[in-house]
């Protein structure tokens, strides 16, 4: 047995030594379940959709113009990519920016190898490497053409660049967390680590003031262009607009509450801290504590740096989930968790005999793990094109039906696909049924708010409406012969669809004689 362990350990050398190698095979790999998992034939949906238009209508009109929004460099960097292509398909423009997002999220191993270096040796930052690539999440998150990968990855490149030896790089390392903030608003955070850290780092020399000086110039200046497109265009500032914003939203929060500060803080505590738990599995959730044991237990410059940079970019992680639930707000902070989770691996590796054959199996417990999340996880690909289709069918037959959130995204798909693009959002003719929200303890209230708000048919699916306090709506699902009034105008059966959605016409004058 032991011979066979000496065997394998040799072989498994060959792998965690040759880096080069091991990194192609690994991007490899991360390339191949990202373009699997690929919804080419499905639109962007939500945000992603909105960078969308921005880009294609960069593209006809080469120039910036007025966007209710604080992110114009996402969508710039996009139209670039838009230029390439000639086609008159909305969707293979969506493609384009699925598959940039990709690229992205594939490329960021590299910074984040080389991160990871100048904390471990080159066969741990492998480790690094594949926790990285193969978060579900991440890969997730790189199918949605959202801005996040291009925010990760400038993360990435900043963080390295300031660790580097040499001056001038460092120097760049305040241009890169510049386009960090021109990218997303939260970048401000890492730069305000930077500069805390620039201070740790030449606090012997003597023009350290000077210098910073400098530094802080050259991220101004990368954030001026910019700042002066949106001003002239009436957008304001993006970051200081923001976190004012934000910070008035907070006051007026804490003034509303019934409640003091403390009890504030406590309440906005529990969201993140639940969310930031559920955003370690499967990957970080058994390295991340024990790493940052480890990490404070010998407190050095190394710890000193990973204890800043991560104080500071968890601060907006914290404002944003104590607001909403959507985690992708911490994916930016993953580098920072890959590498307190290789102080633990780093620790257990010493432990082995057979180093390298872990280290190996590690990788390989990554990928499964991450394979099976995936599985688990993803959304349904058959499910999704199925409500996309059953959007044309509400948009042929209704004018305006109740909220069914959240296939109700696809709802403008069958106007989009009418128009031969790329054409400018503000001609773009927007045909859609009308989506109203309608919230009733019943389903006569919920009829006569129906009519108030204008709704002509109720769009009904068979899910679990006791989850939403909404059952009648379920019981109308189940039994439409209770309700004679309601005529129903479509069901999906008839298409063999798996998603089961019934769409009703209703009768206002049957439903008031009925309940007379």
């Amino acid at each position: 047995m032991a011979q066979i362990l000496e065997e394998l350990n040799r072989k498994a050398e060959f792998f965690v030594k040759k880096w080069h190698l091991s990194i192609c095979v690994i991007v490899t790999i991360g390339l191949i379940i990202r373009l699997y998992y690929l919804p080419y034939n499905l639109p962007v949906i939500l945000d992603a959709q909105q960078f969308f238009w921005y880009a294609n209508d960069l593209v006809i009109l080469g120039k910036f113009h007025y966007m209710d929004s604080p992110h114009i460099v996402w969508p710039g960097f996009l139209s670039m990519f838009f230029l390439l292509s000639h086609s008159d398909n909305f969707l293979d423009y969506m493609n384009i920016q699925r598959l940039v997002t990709v690229f992205l999220s594939v490329i960021t191993i590299i910074p984040v190898y080389f991160l990871c270096k100048k904390f471990f040796n080159p066969k741990i930052a492998l480790v690094g490497a594949a926790l990285f690539i193969f978060e579900p999440r991440l890969i997730q998150n790189s199918l949605t053409g959202l801005a996040e990968p291009l925010f990760i990855f400038l993360i990435s490149v900043s963080l390295l660049f300031f660790l580097s030896k040499n001056k001038k790089i460092v120097y760049v390392s305040f241009i890169t967390v510049g386009l960090v903030s021109l990218v997303r608003p939260e970048g401000v955070f890492v730069f305000f680590a930077l500069s805390i850290l620039f201070f740790i780092k030449y606090k012997k020399e003597k023009k350290v003031i000077l210098e910073y000086i400098f530094v802080l110039s050259l991220f101004i200046l990368t954030l001026l262009p910019i700042g002066i497109i949106r001003e002239d265009l009436g957008m304001g500032d993006p970051i200081t607009g923001r976190l004012v914003g934000e910070s008035s939203y907070q006051i007026e929060n804490i003034s509303n509450e019934n409640s003091n500060f403390v009890n504030y803080f406590v309440k906005g505590l529990e969201n993140p801290i639940k969310l930031f738990g559920w955003s370690l599995i499967p990957l970080f959730v058994l390295f991340v504590l024990p790493g940052l044991l480890l990490i404070f237990k010998k407190f050095n410059d190394k710890s000193l740096f990973l204890s800043i940079v991560g104080f500071n970019m968890i601060i907006p992680i914290f404002h944003a989930l104590s607001r909403g639930s959507d985690t992708r707000y911490i994916f930016p902070l993953y580098p920072v968790l890959v590498i307190v989770s290789l102080y633990f691996i780093s620790y257990i590796d010493n432990k082995f005999k057979y180093e390298n054959l872990f280290l190996v199996l590690l990788i390989l417990g990554v990928l499964i793990a991450s394979l099976m999340f995936l599985d688990y996880k993803m959304p349904d690909k058959n499910h999704e094109i199925e409500a996309m289709k059953i959007s044309y069918k509400i948009n042929e037959i209704t004018q305006t039906v109740n909220s069914y959130y959240p296939e109700t995204v696809y709802i403008n798909i069958p106007s989009m696909a009418k128009e031969k693009f790329p054409i400018l959002y503000s001609n773009f003719e927007d045909k859609s049924s009308k989506i109203v929200e309608v919230h009733a303890d019943s389903i006569d209230e919920y009829i006569k708010l129906c009519k108030e708000k204008g709704i002509t048919h109720l769009v009904i699916d068979d899910r679990d409406y006791s989850l939403m306090n909404t059952q009648f709506l379920g019981d109308v699902f189940k039994n439409e012969q209770e309700y004679p009034y309601l005529i129903k105008q479509y069901d999906s059966r008839v298409d063999n669809f798996s998603y089961h959605v019934k769409i009703f016409k209703i009768d206002y004058d049957m439903f008031f004689q009925y309940k007379m």
